[in-house]
């Protein structure tokens, strides 16, 4: 397929009517089973490398940013002018990042790359609240005080595996390496907050108590609640056991060559839409951890000490 005749079908499937589209084009990165991302506003293409054809559907602002040698990313919808959000990119699976204390690597180290990297966003690493995430279904709620919990040693850190802020100033990170790192806000309201949402979590309906806390609590409409779920382990890739479908309903599991593969986003966002969240306020990245070597970190793929920070942050 020529380039040209790839330009003039891109022009007729964008709604905005926008002609030049390829000023659109944020980054091209490597994907699942060697095809090629293109990220587009608002348009989302899977290429095959040999280009004999592609797939077209409806996606979200997404982006991904180099800033002062980091690469992070995220969503356009998570980040104005009252909010800051992201996830940590590596440059190379050989790239020396890691934001975990907790796995065995080397202290010095571990914090060196949580202050250049939250320096190089302009965010104060030591007003970091980072949690000690046992797979439990706790919600953090932080005061004022605990402003920089978490962020140099693992003594003072909160256990919880989510945390909802709303107090301005106040940078929260959560970890993961596979598992889905849930970016939450309220709209037209100061309230945002971070989800680790690993099997055990999903099991636990983390983010479904974490949502009715914003509904019951805050009185914050669900049609007024944005989720968006950072990259994690896909179906494509997340391999279970017989005995472990025994855990969850079976449509959340598929079958390929005789293995029996998990769909842990879709078994984490089932029960918050009997909350009658609208579907388009529920986004996801499509980014698998265990698929892209180059740009995350996987325990599943390589039983890494390495850890991706999802962080978000309040604006004052």
């Amino acid at each position: 397929m020529s380039r040209s005749i790839l330009k003039k079908i891109l022009r007729k499937t964008n709604k905005s009517g926008t002609t030049n589209i390829y000023k659109k084009i944020y980054m091209i990165l490597p994907c699942f089973h060697k095809k090629v991302h293109f990220i587009f506003q608002p348009y989302l293409f899977l290429i095959k490398l040999d280009l004999t054809f592609f797939i077209i559907f409806y996606s979200f602002m997404l982006f991904i940013r180099e800033k002062n040698g980091f690469y992070f990313g995220g969503f356009e919808e998570f980040n104005d002018s009252s909010i800051l959000s992201g996830f940590s990119i590596l440059k190379s699976n050989k790239d020396p990042l890691n934001f975990a204390l907790h796995t065995d690597d080397n202290e010095s180290f571990v914090l060196s790359c949580r202050e250049k990297f939250f320096k190089s966003l302009s965010i104060n690493p030591k007003n970091l609240i980072s949690l000690i995430q046992t797979h439990s279904s706790n919600i953090f709620i932080p005061s004022i005080k605990d402003r920089g919990k978490g962020s140099i040693s693992l003594t003072d850190a909160p256990k919880a595996d989510a945390i909802l802020i709303s107090i301005p100033d106040i940078p929260c990170m959560i970890l993961t390496a596979d598992c889905i790192p849930f970016f939450i806000r309220a709209k037209n309201s100061s309230i945002a907050g971070l989800v680790h949402s690993g099997w055990k979590g999903c099991k636990e309906k983390i983010l479904l108590k974490f949502i009715k806390i914003l509904i019951d609590k805050y009185k914050i409409p669900p049609k007024d609640i944005l989720i968006g779920a950072g990259p994690y382990i896909k179906e494509c890739c997340y391999e279970v056991s017989e005995e472990f479908t025994e855990l969850f309903p079976k449509d959340f599991f598929k079958t390929r060559d005789n293995k029996i593969y998990f769909d842990l986003f879709k078994a984490s966002i089932y029960d918050i839409l009997e909350l009658k969240i609208p579907e388009k306020n529920i986004l996801n990245t499509n980014y698998c951890t265990c698929c892209n070597k180059e740009m995350f970190p996987s325990w599943r793929r390589d039983k890494t000490i390495q850890r991706m920070a999802s962080f978000i942050m309040i604006k004052s």
